[in-house]
């Protein structure tokens, strides 16, 4: 399913926070100053996880960086979950979803994976910054 981004608007509140998107579509978002409306949408269960901390590949022990990795993969797993719990939403509203409701749930849903992306991104770079140290630094640092 191609999920396009629609409002700036609508995008800007919904990334404030990943719980706060939550709520907001819940319950009202604003679309512009002084207007709001009602989406009529229940999606907390669908919140996305809080995101691992990255530890710093020019610090950081293998040991360190393979915990991250693990995080990183639970993490995926559970966003994963989430974009599929706002397709199961999306889905139930069938044909009745307003217009403004299938372009809430896909900026949400693009929210999640551009938040995946991130941190895959941020996790690559440190573990590619951790193999170019200098061997000696890296092997008493893994011990």
């Amino acid at each position: 399913m191609k999920h396009p981004v629609y409002s700036f608007a609508i995008a800007l509140l919904l990334s404030l926070s990943c719980t706060g998107a939550f709520a907001l579509l819940a319950e009202e978002v604003e679309v512009t100053p002084g207007q709001t409306m009602d989406l009529g949408l229940d999606v907390d269960e669908c919140a996305f996880p809080e995101p691992p901390v990255i530890p710093g590949g020019a610090t950081a022990s293998e040991s360190a960086l393979a915990q991250a990795g693990a995080e990183v993969r639970g993490y995926k797993e559970a966003v994963e979950a989430s974009l599929a719990c706002i397709d199961e939403v999306q889905g139930a509203l069938g044909g009745e979803a307003t217009d403004e409701q299938i372009s809430a749930l896909n900026i949400l849903y693009n929210n999640g994976v551009e938040q995946l992306t991130m941190i895959a991104e941020s996790f690559n770079q440190q573990v590619r910054i951790f193999r170019a140290r200098p061997p000696s630094e890296s092997e008493s640092d893994s011990e």
